[in-house]
């Protein structure tokens, strides 16, 4: 994740074959992990990064987000962390 950081805040564009292969590479490591805490932080920051560099594959943001919910079912995100999608039966103001 901190190449694929760095290649962009130097300028490169996110579609960039560079910065696309880095984020795969960070996505695919991540998936990896099966730190439940981990999990959380590093996930919370590739939500981030792939909102940003979505990549070639369809639904790569998607899949981030449909592990963290499942790990956030677990337990309590841990402290300074928020969530990356509203709470189940939750309705959001205007």
């Amino acid at each position: 994740m901190a190449l694929a950081g760095t290649r962009l805040a130097a300028g490169q564009p996110a579609d960039a074959p560079a910065v696309e292969a880095a984020v795969d590479r960070a996505h695919h490591q991540w998936g990896l992990v099966d730190d439940p805490v981990r999990v959380r932080e590093l996930g919370v920051q590739l939500v981030e990064l792939r909102s940003r560099v979505p990549g070639r594959r369809e639904g790569a943001v998607e899949h981030v987000r449909r592990r963290l919910r499942v790990v956030q079912g677990r337990g309590a995100m841990p402290a300074g962390h928020v969530r990356t999608d509203p709470p189940q039966g939750a309705t959001t103001m205007p």
